[in-house]
């Protein structure tokens, strides 16, 4: 064959040098043209002419500008033929690395070829060279169950890792490969291994959120306190990504803390926030407050969570509940609650109970925002009966009367005036002055209040029929009324009471009819408006 003939292939074909900050592939391999001698037999997939050039003298093992070699590019066309012909030379270095630093058997297990990674091992071809990441085989092989046995059973390692730290068992996790995982186990991969992040392989299928996967490796996970790279916890893994082992794993050993917590509520699950409530410390609910409840959850969860605190909580941890609660916190979630739906009642009741039996010092507030959201229910009854701080504001009316045993209708009436110009929350103050309409016939009262409200501040609340109510109420106190105040002024003083609850209990042990003790505790009005 004549020079002419093959021009192409006239010229000494020479190693390109290796240029590591270049390493993108620029041939594609599907254009004869992009490649001569050698290389461009092997792309043609032309064993006779690749023949005709190795007998003619010229080198199997030069490579490409990408460092690829003609096995390479026999694997990467996954041509047998030509591959058994390369291997079959005596010259050829069957585990040259590219420029990645993938062999040929590298690329011919990133490609799922398991006749050409046979053929490779056969040959001599070692399973343990990895890429310039640091990824083996073994970590490429992941996908292709088949393959991976075959590099196990040709002696590759199985806990080697990579650039990041993980291990072929980390990867085939991520990649959801549940017969690799179950057979890099069988052959004793190691599944409490921390590789990048720090999560094992465990931690890292509850991300991947494999339950399958999960399951398979949990019998052989023995460290579930394990943190990751950011301070989450497995359990806390498990919360945020809902695995149906979450108990288990609380059983095995899992610090129930305070980042678990924290997961229930950016993560809502009411069987889950059970099991983690119920073996919360105190030294863990420190940092709770019930608030956080409420800023984070739905109506739904909230009222659910409650529910689990009020009937699964430990004695030592509402007690550290109690003392992070502060008045006004309570207040704002029975206030909250009545505008917002948020809690029942019920609940609210027996939570404010819990409380007090665990330390919980009530205040004014609690007790205001009680009468005005849920007049005189059971609960308000039960904080008759109790000491409570004195803080009282200017602004709250009938909770005051009923409470302050030092003070009366006039009294109130005065303060108010003394703070006109400091009037604040009027809708409030508003509903306050027409429930107390319903215990006290105070026309002064009313006066002062249209005063303020006639401010133009004020306009939105014209068509609420609070104008009306000197039309619809008495203008002078009842016999009633003044029989009752001064019941209540005869019996502080005899007794010398101090104190609210004092004055209610003795009231309730009164050998009175039923009907003037309801009178005389403000549990019965003395007058019924009607709005016109």
């Amino acid at each position: 064959m004549s020079s002419a003939s093959h021009s192409d292939d006239s010229s000494d074909e020479e190693l390109f040098p290796v240029n590591h900050a270049n390493c993108q592939p620029i041939f594609q391999y599907d254009d004869p043209l992009l490649v001569s001698g050698v290389l461009k037999a092997v792309v043609n997939g032309d064993l006779g002419r690749l023949k005709e050039l190795v007998e003619a003298g010229k080198s199997i093992n030069l490579n490409d500008n990408t460092g690829n070699t003609a096995m390479h590019v026999s694997v990467m066309k996954n041509n047998i033929e030509i591959l058994k012909y390369l291997l079959s030379n005596e010259d050829i270095i069957i585990n040259r690395r590219n420029f990645l630093g993938q062999t040929p058997l590298f690329l011919a297990v990133k490609y799922g070829h398991i006749e050409l990674t046979k053929c490779l091992i056969d040959n001599g071809a070692n399973v343990n060279i990895s890429n310039y990441e640091d990824i083996t085989p073994l970590h490429a092989s992941v996908h292709y169950p088949d393959i991976a046995h075959l590099l196990i059973k040709s002696g590759a390692v199985l806990d080697v890792e990579d650039y990041s730290n993980d291990m072929p068992l980390h990867d085939a996790v991520a990649e959801g490969y549940l017969e690799t995982v179950c057979m890099f186990l069988y052959y004793n991969a190691d599944g409490n291994r921390v590789g990048g992040n720090n999560l094992n392989p465990f931690m890292k299928a509850l991300i991947v959120g494999n339950v399958e996967i999960q399951e398979a490796l949990f019998e052989y996970t023995d460290n579930f306190n394990i943190c990751d790279a950011v301070g989450m916890s497995t359990l806390a893994l498990a919360l945020s990504h809902n695995t149906t082992l979450t108990e288990e794993i609380i059983n095995r050993g899992a610090i129930v803390d305070l980042h678990a917590y924290s997961v229930c509520l950016r993560v809502p699950n009411t069987k889950k926030f059970k099991l983690v409530w119920e073996r919360l410390g105190p030294e863990e609910a420190s940092d709770i407050r019930l608030l956080d409840l409420f800023f984070q959850l739905d109506h739904k969860f909230l009222q659910n969570y409650i529910d689990i605190i009020i009937d699964h909580s430990q004695s030592s941890v509402l007690t550290v509940i109690a003392a992070n609660t502060s008045s006004k916190d309570l207040a704002f979630l029975i206030e909250k609650s009545t505008i917002n739906n948020w809690l029942n009642l019920d609940s609210i009741s027996k939570l404010t109970c819990l409380l007090l039996q665990h330390g919980f010092e009530v205040d004014t507030f609690v007790i205001h925002e009680t009468l005005i959201n849920f007049g005189c229910c059971e609960l308000f009854k039960i904080l008759l009966f109790m000491d409570y701080r004195s803080n009282w504001s200017p602004f709250m009316i009938t909770s005051r009367l009923i409470f302050d045993i030092n003070t009366d209708i006039k009294r109130r009436c005065d303060e108010l005036l003394m703070i006109s110009d400091r009037w604040t929350n009027v809708a409030k103050l508003r509903e306050d002055v027409k429930h107390a309409f319903s215990f006290w016939a105070c026309h002064r009262l009313f006066d002062i209040c249209l005063k303020e409200f006639n401010d133009e501040r004020m306009l939105d609340f014209a068509n609420d029929g609070f104008r009306n109510f000197p039309e619809i109420s008495p203008m002078f106190p009842s016999l009633l009324e003044l029989a009752r105040n001064e019941s209540r002024k005869y019996i502080i003083s005899y007794f010398n009471l101090n104190r609210t609850s004092q004055y209610y209990t003795i009231v309730n042990h009164l050998n009175i009819s039923p009907v003037y003790k309801k009178i005389l505790m403000f549990d019965r009005k003395l007058y019924q408006i009607y709005q016109i």
